[in-house]
């Protein structure tokens, strides 16, 4: 048979049976927690942001001041899960492409014809000097903004054409992002595992498994959750800045819909791993 033209892989295919929303948010924790060494408020967060993916409107022109936040996986050094968080991201979320070393063009013409969920490693050798990159990771933010206008050839001429940048993204790098990146995303800090702290290795049986909780998350996530999390004002905790608040506000919102310990818990995990020791600094500049 002829090999599809896309890249990403399909969107997985829903679980037979009604799974809520609470049960997807359960069994993607457990996931994460079974093959990476986290603490329970990035645990938390990279749950909310998992199912997020599958909640947010890919399409270029959606909701207006809709906000997609970077999962911003960061290691102090070698060795701290980076790889290992990343693998089960790959499997956990939608229409995965994995992009190591990606160049601007490629960028945001994948971004355009495949509406993936992308993910970036090694950021820290080629973001942080490229700055026609780092531009377009940025632009992709806000969906009313993210767009880049380049020029293409038509009819032996070249004209303007605008290409979207909007799409659920994940950069995982070693050391800290550029203050724009960082200022753009939830940051999971990871460190390295102590001897005492097991992991399950994540081979085939445990990919498959993963694969059931995506199809489990595709069937959590009804038209019904999208619009009610569109149209939902949630709370957000006062010691958050307003962008950190709009980072937040969807995955907040998602929250709530599912309930139980899970408003508290989301709420929790954004102060915790947001609210730096002084909320107030800022440079002279």
């Amino acid at each position: 048979s002829e090999p599809s033209a896309s890249i990403a892989p399909p969107w997985p295919e829903p679980w037979p049976e009604p799974v809520t929303l609470g049960e997807a948010f359960e069994e993607t924790l457990e996931a994460i927690h079974r093959h990476v060494v986290l603490s329970k408020e990035a645990g938390i967060a990279v749950a909310l942001w998992v199912v997020w993916s599958y909640s947010v409107d890919r399409s270029p022109t959606g909701p207006a001041g809709d906000i997609a936040p970077l999962l911003t996986i960061i290691s102090p050094v070698k060795r701290c899960g980076k790889t290992s968080l990343l693998s089960v991201l790959t499997h956990l979320c939608p229409r995965v492409v994995p992009a190591s070393n990606i160049r601007p063009a490629a960028l945001f013409r994948t971004i355009e014809v495949e509406r993936p969920t992308l993910l970036i490693d090694e950021a820290e050798t080629f973001l942080r000097e490229d700055d026609e990159l780092r531009g377009i990771v940025n632009a992709g933010h806000r969906r009313d903004l993210a767009f880049v206008v380049r020029c293409v050839e038509a009819d032996r001429d070249f004209i303007p054409r605008k290409f979207s940048v909007w799409c659920p993204k994940v950069l995982a790098q070693i050391g800290n992002p550029s203050a724009t990146i960082e200022d753009r995303s939830i940051i999971i800090r990871l460190q390295r595992k102590r001897r005492d702290e097991v992991v399950e290795r994540l081979n085939a049986v445990a990919a498959e498994r993963l694969k059931q909780t995506a199809r489990r998350l595709m069937a959590a996530i009804t038209p019904e959750v999208r619009i009610d999390m569109y149209a939902a004002e949630p709370e957000i905790p006062a010691v958050l800045n307003d962008r950190q608040a709009d980072n937040w506000r969807s995955l907040l919102a998602l929250a709530d819909l599912a309930g139980d310990y899970w408003p508290a818990a989301a709420r929790n995990a954004a102060v915790a791993l947001s609210v730096v020791e002084d909320p107030d600094a800022e440079s002279i500049g």
